[in-house]
Formats: structure tokens, sequence, C-alpha cells
């Protein structure tokens, strides 16, 4: 799972640059509809990767919007929420792109900082991976939950996760979703390894 080359000064300005975007993006949550904004920002995330350069991130946001895709169209049953997000036969449109844009950010972030951490090693990789991506779902959620009022109608009578009192949903389900994580970045270092050979962070 490789990249182009980018100087240390250029890669602190993008892991910035892309952390002001997602704060901001996040904060606008709390004035209009989540999906109204998640829908422009993952057409505009396209245009962002030509924008930055970062061709090489094309991949990742494919892999992360067809692992959305599946997810959400497989288990369409459980998403329900006390607000009235645009659903298209049956598929919600908030998870679908939540889903495909949180899994990216992840690994735009992970990208940034393993290259300036110089990590190597397909396990410490995924490793460092898997704590960033738990640290900002469950962040993300609890957050969603609690300060924007996003509640998934179809599993608020499960129990929440302990750990942040967030995630209700039945227990295969908050297993899946700390495994997502984990499993696109595999899908991703896999999928991008063989084309990237002569190129790194």
């Amino acid at each position: 799972m490789r990249g182009i080359r980018l100087s240390p000064r250029l890669r602190m300005i993008f892991l910035l640059w892309d952390e002001a975007l997602l704060i901001g993006v996040f904060v606008l949550f709390g004035y209009f509809r989540p999906d109204l904004i998640l829908l422009p920002t993952f057409v505009m995330a396209w245009f962002y990767i030509i924008f930055t350069k970062r061709t090489h991130l094309f991949r990742p946001l494919l892999i992360s919007s067809a692992l959305a895709f599946f997810w959400v169209v497989l288990f369409r049953n459980h998403y329900g929420y006390n607000q009235d997000f645009i659903s298209v036969l049956g598929i919600n449109f908030f998870p679908l792109f939540a889903w495909a844009l949180g899994l990216f950010v992840v690994y735009m972030l992970f990208s940034n900082f393993s290259a300036i951490l110089k990590l190597d090693g397909f396990w410490k990789k995924l490793s460092f991976f898997t704590v960033i991506y738990w640290i900002l779902l469950l962040l993300g959620e609890k957050i969603g939950y609690e300060l924007f009022n996003i509640r998934n109608l179809a599993t608020a009578h499960y129990s929440p996760l302990p750990i942040c009192q967030c995630l209700h949903a039945p227990v295969w389900m908050q297993a899946s979703y700390l495994f997502m994580g984990p499993l696109f970045f595999i899908l991703c270092y896999f999928l991008m390894k063989p084309s990237n050979e002569k190129s790194r962070y």
C-alpha cells in the first residue's frame, strides 16, 4: 500500500489541511442536515484529490466507497434514523456516505502520520491504522449521538458499547463496525501494492 513521495514539509501541510477540512465538515453537521453535507463532500473529495495532486488516493476512495455500498445495501434494514435522510431503494444516504468518507479520511490521516513516523511493515501499519480508526469511530459516534442528535432508531433499543456509551446496535454489528477499519486497510494494502511498487508514501 504505497503512494507518491512527498517532502516532510508538504506532508505536514497536507496533514493540517486535511484535518482542518475534516473539522469544518463535522462542524457543519450542527447547522445543516448531515446527509446534505456528506453528499456534496463525497463529490468534492474527488476534486480535492486532483487539486492536491494526490491521485494515488483515488484507489482508497474507490475501495471505501465499494465497501460502504456493500455494507449499507446488505444491512439497509438496520438503518432508520430520527432525521429525514435521503433514501433511494431502501439505501440510506447518510450511512452510505458516512462510511465511504469516514474510511477514506482515516486512510488520509494514516498515510500522512505513517510517513512522518516512518512506519514500516504490514503489522505496524495495520496496528497504527486500527488505533486511529477506533479513536475516530468512537469519537464520531459519541459526538454524532450526543451533540448532533443523530439516532439510528432501527437499533436504538440495543445496549451501547460500555467504553463510550455509544454505538447502540446488536453485538455483531458493533463488532463489524470495529473491524470495518482493519478490513479496509487490508484491502487497500493488498489491492494497491502491486501497481505501486516503485513509489512510497
